[in-house]
């Protein structure tokens, strides 16, 4: 999900079966020069998948622009098998005294990006039918975090 530019192609194991999606044509025309994957334009709260189409899913740097992201997230859930596993790296609200400062911030880049830069997306996953398996901070503040989530 947001696949951007496929810079996280070349991360992905070799024979691995991955399809991309990001809601930007141009973002999709930039990853479809990083690899040879199938790609797909949607919106993350409407996803052009089949029920329990997936066995894992990858969010990277998305949800801050979600609109709707509880539902993004049962969305998600809809395309994931059961059982199935979300790998998500987003950035979220600091835990420390920028997230305050981040909190004063977020009405101009929500009206400016359209990005919402004090999300607590991984405190929302319970309530779109998800476990977290496993949550790290990936900076000191807690800015950016790796979480892993299955289906229930």
């Amino acid at each position: 999900m947001g696949v951007g530019t496929g810079a996280n192609f070349q991360f992905y194991p070799n024979g691995l079966s991955v399809v991309g999606m990001d809601r930007s044509r141009k973002m999709l025309l930039k990853a479809r020069e990083k690899g040879g994957y199938p790609l797909v334009m949607g919106e993350i709260e409407h996803l052009p998948f089949k029920d329990g189409a997936f066995e894992e899913v990858v969010s990277t740097l998305v949800f801050c622009s979600v609109r709707d992201p509880v539902r993004g997230l049962r969305e998600i859930r809809r395309v994931l098998r059961e059982g199935g596993r979300l790998h998500m790296l987003e950035h979220v609200r600091p835990d420390d005294w920028k997230g305050r400062v981040f909190d004063l911030l977020n009405p101009i880049t929500v009206l400016l990006m359209e990005e919402h830069i004090n999300r607590n997306t991984h405190a929302l996953l319970p309530k779109a039918g998800f476990r977290v398996l496993r949550a790290v901070k990936l900076t000191s503040d807690g800015l950016f975090r790796y979480v892993l989530a299955e289906r229930l």
